[in-house]
């Protein structure tokens, strides 16, 4: 029995052998290569992007990380993405920034905006129930007729409660198009402080995500 598995075996063999020189031969043909050399380069570049991405992410993570330290301040932190082949220019905010004109993200690259504010802990005192905001901003970016509105609050929902008040932070944030012609955009909390003073990080995509 193990000698006619044997034979099948080998007679199996010069069939391989034949089909490996069969696919050399075949990968010869110009075409056939071409297609061979454009899949490998593909492959290449989609791992470079891959790559570059990771390190993009690691880097936002180390900001955050020095954002999220700070334990008397609330801090915004918005990372915001270029994804169109245009260069995106800043039409109006309330960010505190002193010329507008130097704020241009390139064409697929990432800029950041940052706020804070002090967190006053009197506001959510047990004679202050409601909403306390501490944080409001805005910012319209474009090109041309294309523009994208976003607009962000943290604000504290304090309530009376048995032994102090209870307190539930609350990130809003949306992005919308509002230019002429239409531009996809739009926003994503990436990270957040669930205790005081409720810093948080978002991810604002502006250009349809790859």
């Amino acid at each position: 029995m193990n000698n006619e598995k044997n034979n099948t075996f080998a007679s199996t063999l010069p069939f391989i052998n034949l089909s490996w020189a069969l696919l050399g031969e075949f990968a010869k043909i110009p075409e056939i290569q071409s297609l061979i050399d454009a899949t490998k380069e593909s492959a290449k570049k989609r791992s470079q992007q891959e790559q570059i991405k990771a390190e993009r992410e690691a880097y936002k993570d180390t900001l955050w990380g020095e954002v999220n330290s700070y334990k008397n301040e609330t801090k915004l932190l918005i990372f915001i993405h270029n994804n169109t082949p245009e260069t995106l220019k800043l039409f109006n905010t309330n960010f505190n920034i002193k010329d507008i004109s130097d704020c241009d993200i390139p064409p697929y690259e990432i800029a950041t905006l940052d706020e804070s504010s002090y967190f006053d802990h009197r506001k959510l005192g047990v004679v202050n129930p409601g909403n306390k905001t501490f944080i409001e901003n805005f910012f319209n970016y474009g090109a041309g007729n294309k523009q994208c509105r976003f607009e962000t609050r943290m604000m504290v929902k304090s309530s009376f409660g048995f032994l102090e008040p209870t307190r539930t932070p609350v990130w809003e944030h949306r992005a919308k198009s509002i230019g002429r012609d239409t531009l996809v955009c739009s926003s994503r909390l990436r990270a957040y402080k669930s205790e005081a003073p409720y810093s948080y990080c978002l991810d604002v995509h502006i250009g349809e995500e790859s």
